[in-house]
């Protein structure tokens, strides 16, 4: 809860804490309940833990948001009651929500999938893109389908009012939801009521498809980028009924019964997003939801707890700012994790909790590791992170269950997951020149293992750089010997690329590491915050395809 307590009132604090342990508490409570008990008694403690979820997000926000409100929260919200119909502009509209169709494309590669769905598909231009790789089914107004039929005469079509009721009907088997990924990019937000027909066709291919990736333009984001236009409703943009904040739509998602595995930021019009990053105006103006089906959910949501004591092992070099020490020091302090600061001839000011270890250079700085991790450190903690000094290590989490790294660990090492290694997706934050800047000077982000920021001839909705597959520097205790294996960086300086180990498995969605520049001074949480949302979704799910629900798999084993 590092980043809430930075922002709350004491007496909020307090408020919200209580609601986490009751929380946790009843997620200890009923772990032996869930295991003797049937099919049905799981569904409904599932249902109960949601509830609480949902009721925690409320909380934060200071809230009580529904389905009245279609869960906008913000006071006297305005909505466009009569919108403009967007006519879908075919080869000009490629330039949107092209991140969404990244996300549901590679998605469906790791998952195995032999369908491709898109709900709202318009006119089937960018769906039509994965039709060499799978079987496509666009879903959408009878207007819509009858003009992309004629441009797509060899895909298939399904006619649905998204808007209706009684009409609502789309005849999908489970046999073929259960083998489909499905995206819904920017629908929701042209609806004006998207509960009885729209929500309710999600909901259930949620039951059977491996994820659901959803997209809609972020009301805060929109606010930046308009200078505040449309915020407070009705929305600027004419055919848009209403536009949700992140945190609003997840509500909607909980309280309809679905579950989002993941709630971020994605890019809106990709041939702004290379342009650098800014804190404050940043153009990842699309909120982005991936919906797990009913098994990953019930997986996610009931587990059992077991220790998660964690030890950091943090290089510091003299080249990097003390600052950026004591701000990552402290950072994991403050989560319970106990650190270790190896430090390369650099001096190093009095920590608490925090003990120092000389090294001479970067070898003999993972030799100190290595035999720190033989000796006593060991033997006491569960969970162990590499990092370096200028390092800042977070997760991608969704707003209903706000958990911090150490809490996030304690949950992917226990039962259903077993979980016991994680792979990094490594952000270089740098100005242009790679000096000292200030908050509103835009970051170029430099990344391995996340989506091309911009659209080029002949893109096939492929990431630009392949993840890489050894990058794993958080670890849990094995009686295996460890493999610390060692790369090079472009400056040919040391690093640690991962450590590997037999039986290893490693958890489905990458931790994010925001490396600074070595001399940057104020890591302030701002940066964190809004960097850890944005779509550097480094997935790693596979599909069981043999008939059954897609199911959590290790998709790395050594």
């Amino acid at each position: 809860m590092v980043l809430l307590n930075r922002w709350m009132s004491s007496a909020s604090l307090l408020t919200v804490t209580a609601v986490v342990i009751l929380v946790l508490l009843h997620q200890y409570f009923v772990v032996d309940h869930y295991k003797r008990n049937s099919q049905e008694n799981t569904k409904k403690l599932t249902k109960d833990i949601e509830r609480k979820a949902l009721k925690y997000s409320l909380l934060v926000n200071g809230t009580k948001a529904s389905a009245d409100n279609m869960y906008i929260y913000r006071p006297g919200y305005k909505i466009n009651a009569e919108p403009l119909y967007y006519v879908d502009k075919g080869q000009k509209d490629l330039v949107f929500q092209l991140s969404t169709y990244y996300v549901a494309g590679e998605l469906a590669r790791r998952y195995n999938a032999r369908y491709l769905i898109d709900v709202g598909c318009g006119s089937g231009v960018k769906m039509a893109s994965f039709r060499d790789e799978f079987h496509v089914i666009g879903i959408d107004y009878e207007t819509n389908i009858r003009n992309a039929t004629k441009a797509f005469p060899n895909l298939q079509f399904i006619e649905a009012n998204l808007e209706g009721d009684s009409e609502c009907t789309v005849a999908l088997s489970p046999e073929i939801l259960s083998q489909a990924v499905v995206v819904s990019a920017d629908i929701i937000e042209h609806l004006k009521n998207p509960l009885p027909c729209y929500v309710k066709t999600l909901k259930k291919f949620s039951k059977y498809a491996a994820a659901i990736v959803i997209s809609t333009p972020d009301a805060a984001k929109i606010k930046n980028v308009n200078g505040g236009s449309g915020y407070d409703g009705p929305p600027s943009n004419t055919a848009h009924v209403r536009e949700w904040l992140n945190a609003e739509l997840e509500l909607l998602f909980l309280d309809q019964g679905m579950y989002p595995m993941y709630s971020g930021l994605s890019c809106g019009q990709m041939v702004n997003c290379g342009w650098g990053w800014q804190p404050n105006t940043t153009y990842q103006s699309n909120q982005i939801h991936i919906l797990g089906n009913e098994q990953v959910r019930a997986s996610w949501l009931v587990g059992d707890y077991g220790p998660s004591d964690v030890i950091a092992f943090v290089v510091h070099e003299r080249s990097t700012a003390v600052e950026l020490l004591n701000f990552n020091v402290k950072y994991l302090t403050e989560q319970g994790i106990k650190v270790n600061v190896i430090s390369i001839e650099a001096s190093v000011p009095s920590m608490t909790n925090t003990k120092v270890h000389p090294a001479q250079n970067r070898r003999d700085a993972f030799d100190v590791i290595s035999r720190l991790c033989e000796e006593n450190a060991y033997q006491l903690g569960d969970w162990f992170i590499i990092m370096d000094s200028n390092d800042v290590i977070n997760f991608h989490q969704s707003d209903a269950l706000q958990l911090n790294l150490k809490e996030t660990l304690r949950r992917i090492g226990s039962e259903p997951y077993g979980f016991n290694a994680v792979a990094m997706t490594t952000f270089f934050m740098q100005s242009p020149e790679g000096a000292e800047w200030g908050p509103s000077m835009p970051f170029k982000i430099f990344s391995h293992g996340v989506w091309n920021p911009k659209t080029g001839e002949n893109d096939r909705l492929w990431p630009a750089v392949d993840t890489l597959k050894d990058r794993v520097r958080i670890w849990r205790k094995s009686t295996e010997p460890l493999e610390i294996k060692m790369g090079e960086t472009e400056s040919g300086a040391e690093i640690v690329t991962g450590v590997a180990f037999l039986g290893r498995r490693v958890y489905p969605y990458h931790a994010l590491d925001l490396r600074f520049h070595p001399q940057f001074k104020n890591p302030y949480s701002d940066i964190d915050n809004e960097l850890r949302r944005i779509y550097n979704l480094d997935i790693a799910i596979n599909y069981q395809s043999d008939g059954r629900q897609p199911i959590l798999v290790d998709h790395y084993l050594y």
